[in-house]
């Protein structure tokens, strides 16, 4: 039983690192103060699976920005801000969004494709620790706790194997001690016997000279 917790953790992380990277994330820790004063650094963000057709204007949604302004701009791989403009007249619609703490627009055209999703409830500050484990410093606190874990497994499964050959190749001195102590007690019960026996054959022998 305690180890399910730390497994249970680990694939968390896990998950929450594939689906929040590939997937709609069920919530979102906002990262920096761009969203303010609606969503301070620290806020938890719930989001939903959105169409395309269904986003409006002042919408808050995680986007994928695309992968050229990725590598140019260095922008992370999700971006919450709000949509500030919606475009129907090309072949497919557009959005484009800015934070509400930014003076302009984030410069970058959005399709359908990099909309994850949109928010529709915040917890003040319930994502710090979303956003620790996402940090350099929170992986490498569950690395060391996973090295820290599979060290403790390790020693358990020596600590296991040792008292296991000790089983095997050294007498079990307690067993031997009270199998000792019984034939011993054997042995004095036998003897006090015989002294008993000795006595009764004595006491008939000096009445009979009597």
């Amino acid at each position: 039983m305690k180890r399910l917790p730390l497994y249970l953790i680990i694939a968390l992380v896990l998950a929450l690192f594939i689906v929040n990277r590939f997937f709609t994330p069920p919530f979102v820790a906002i990262p920096s103060t761009s969203m303010l004063p609606a969503l301070h650094v620290g806020d938890l963000a719930l989001v939903k699976n959105v169409k395309p057709e269904d986003i409006k204007v002042g919408d808050v949604v995680v986007v994928t920005p695309p992968s050229e302004s990725q590598s140019t701009l260095q922008l992370p791989a999700s971006v919450i801000h709000r949509v500030v403009k919606v475009d129907n007249s090309g072949p497919e619609l557009q959005f484009r969004i800015k934070g509400d703490n930014n003076n302009a627009e984030d410069p970058y055209t959005l399709t359908g494709n990099n909309i994850k999703g949109k928010m529709y409830k915040s917890y003040r500050y319930a994502g710090y620790a979303i956003l620790f484990l996402y940090s350099q410093q929170g992986m490498y606190f569950l690395l060391a706790v996973l090295g820290m874990y599979i060290l403790y497994e390790v020693s358990n499964y020596l600590n296991k194997r040792k008292k296991s050959l000790l089983a095997r190749f050294v007498p079990d001195t307690t067993k031997e001690m009270e199998a000792e102590l019984h034939e011993q007690t054997e042995k004095l019960n036998a003897l006090h016997q015989e002294i008993r026996s000795l006595k009764k054959y004595i006491e008939d022998l000096q009445r009979m000279i009597s």
